[in-house]
């Protein structure tokens, strides 16, 4: 046998085992298809013959099947929220510049976990223990302050979003929250300001066209509101239930003023 054949015959035998390979994580997949969509069968099956049987016995569940789909989509939502949180949290630390990043990374893995828990208080207080390490990190504390703003402390909310625009001014999020508490503080100048630079920063950011052009409409600019409203319009239809709702009293400016996030 010549050495070219055998050469073949050697490409031969890869290509077979890599061909087997995906032959079996192929049927590994269909596997584990067929095994969700069976649970999902499943399921479904079960709550409707849980609905038979007490409306049966005089009980009227007409909803329950809905009210489950809901509970899962809002389990969905919160998986995605704990994925999306524990993504920043990689960021912070991969951010970090301190000199004990072995402390640090510890005070951020137990935030992490205190916040998946519901103990904001207890996660607040290992997010600034790793602030006061490290506090030239803007991601570190832009999630300080939207913990505070979830917890409905604006004021240190407010202290942590400026600490954050004075390291980093072209802050996208960090400006547009700060926008949203000069107006509930009813400083609607700066909120207008702040807001329109998060306009800039971000363009195609249905949020920020969506609370500028609330801005706008509570002072009275019913056009510039409306070209802002219509762009989150255009950008999110998940905008549209909610803006779509009061056009007829965008019209007449009767609309309170509310941010649409």
């Amino acid at each position: 046998m010549s050495f070219m054949d055998e050469h073949v015959l050697e490409r031969i035998s890869a290509m077979e085992y890599a061909l087997s390979a995906a032959t079996k994580r192929l049927d590994s997949l269909i596997e584990t298809v067929e095994r969700v969509a069976a649970n999902n069968f499943i399921d479904h099956t079960m709550i409707e013959t849980l609905t038979e049987s007490l409306e049966s016995a005089g009980i009227n569940l007409a909803n329950l099947e809905e009210d489950w789909r809901k509970r899962v989509d809002s389990r969905l939502v919160e998986n995605e929220e704990i994925d999306r949180l524990g993504e920043r949290v990689e960021r912070i630390i991969e951010f970090y510049r301190g000199s004990n990043r072995k402390q640090f990374t510890m005070w951020m893995e137990r935030a992490y976990e205190q916040l998946v828990s519901d103990r904001p208080a207890e996660g607040l207080s290992s997010l600034r223990a790793g602030l006061e390490n490290d506090q030239a990190n803007y991601e570190l504390g832009m999630l300080v302050a939207e913990v505070h703003f979830q917890a409905r402390d604006f004021a240190a909310a407010a202290e942590c979003l400026t600490r954050v625009l004075e390291i980093k001014p072209d802050y996208f999020e960090a400006t547009l929250l700060m926008g949203l508490l000069q107006r509930r503080h009813g400083n609607l100048n700066e909120a207008e300001q702040l807001l329109e630079a998060s306009v800039r920063l971000k363009e195609d950011s249905p949020s920020a066209h969506a609370t500028l052009g609330s801005l706008f409409l509570e002072r009275g600019n019913r056009r510039q509101a409306l070209a802002h409203l219509n762009k989150a319009l255009e950008l999110s239809p998940a905008h549209r239930r909610i803006l779509c709702s009061g056009r007829s009293t965008i019209r007449t400016g009767v609309i309170g003023g509310r941010s649409i996030t």
